[in-house]
């Protein structure tokens, strides 16, 4: 009995230095050095169409219970509206299916210029499936360019 007890303790206490280890090593993880936007692995943009993004690896992180490295698909594109008899404006829609990964995606516009956000839905988090649908533009006299990203973390 007093052996069994041994090898529990043994066993819970390796256990919690494994999940420290993978928190600490999760915490130092960056796929994307660098654009800012870290823990993306991909997205759309109006300009260059869709992408994907080589994650830097940190194999400390993999474990067996991890999703599949990449979405099932990511669709992005812009809606418009007429506000007034005058006045056009447009959004991205941009969804994400990422089976059993808890993730992200993003639909914003980003100025052609500076590269600042100008009109963002911000990280919308999920479960198997996100949609993200940022602010509005004018839809006629645009500087902006539409685009999308989805990743984890």
């Amino acid at each position: 009995m007093k052996r069994r007890r041994i090898i529990a303790i043994s066993m819970l206490a390796l256990s919690i230095f494994s999940i420290s280890t993978v928190t600490s090593a999760a915490d130092d993880y960056s796929p994307v050095q660098n654009t800012g936007l870290q823990g993306v692995y991909g997205g759309w943009s109006e300009d260059e169409g869709y992408f994907t993004v080589n994650p830097v690896t940190n194999a400390s992180i993999i474990t067996t219970f991890a999703p599949s490295a990449s979405p099932k698909s990511h669709r992005a594109e812009i809606k418009t509206y007429r506000e007034s008899s005058t006045t056009i404006r447009e959004y991205i829609v941009a969804t994400t299916e990422w089976p059993d990964a808890y993730h992200y995606t993003i639909a914003q516009y980003e100025n052609a210029f500076t590269g600042s956000v100008t009109a963002s839905s911000g990280r919308v988090y999920g479960m198997d499936q996100t949609t993200a649908i940022s602010g509005t533009v004018d839809g006629e006299f645009n500087i902006q360019k539409a685009k999308s990203y989805y990743g984890m973390y």
